[in-house]
């Protein structure tokens, strides 16, 4: 479980240097929410994994004009 710890403390660190630097919407904190989802998940601590995977969903994924994200948008 060493392994995985080293990897929960990074997807914190991560979370925290993404909603700083790209806001809370940006698809980068979702897919660092779904990460950590998982990492729980294979530390068997359902509640936390159900709670990561739930803010993974709840993004908004927006750019800063309040427009889907351009990654998401669909391509003409």
């Amino acid at each position: 479980q060493g392994c995985y710890q080293c990897g929960n403390t990074a997807y914190l660190k991560a979370l925290e240097i993404l909603s700083g630097s790209q806001g809370l919407a940006h698809p980068e904190v979702a897919t660092t929410y779904n990460n950590l989802g998982a990492l729980y998940l294979k530390l068997k601590e359902w509640d936390k994994a159900a709670n990561a995977h739930r803010r993974a969903l709840a993004r908004p994924l927006v750019d800063g004009d309040g427009g889907l994200h351009a990654l998401l948008a669909p391509h003409q």
